[in-house]
């Protein structure tokens, strides 16, 4: 189903639509465009609609298990729940802020340079 054929589609159907792209792929903000809607379209639903929500639920869980043998559990799990996502870690790093670089040129090339030892 197309964009073009959501246009016309009730709200109802268009919660249809999204859990069916959402089973294949489930990015809430990608499902969430597919049918035209912005994600607090999607957060509103899911608040309000119990049933929307258990069916968006069951779609992530079904797409688990359809691919938890092509990716690390750990990075499966991090991608569909936040919950389960690393804590962000910040690195501190501090770099010199002079370099100093020292080129002395010899007039000919063929002969070596008596200071650079």
């Amino acid at each position: 189903m197309g964009l073009v054929r959501l246009f016309g589609f009730t709200p109802a159907e268009k919660k249809v639509e999204y859990v069916r792209y959402f089973t294949e792929f489930p990015v809430q903000r990608v499902a969430a465009a597919w049918i035209a809607r912005d994600e607090d379209t999607i957060l509103n639903w899911k608040k309000s609609d119990k049933t929307f929500a258990e069916a968006v639920s069951i779609a992530k869980s079904d797409w688990a298990k359809r691919n938890h043998r092509k990716m690390r559990l750990d990075n499966l799990m991090a991608h569909l729940y936040d919950e389960t996502k690393p804590p962000r870690q910040e690195l501190d790093i501090t770099l010199p802020t002079s370099i100093t670089i020292t080129h002395v040129h010899t007039r000919d090339h063929d002969q070596p340079d008596q200071e650079a030892g």
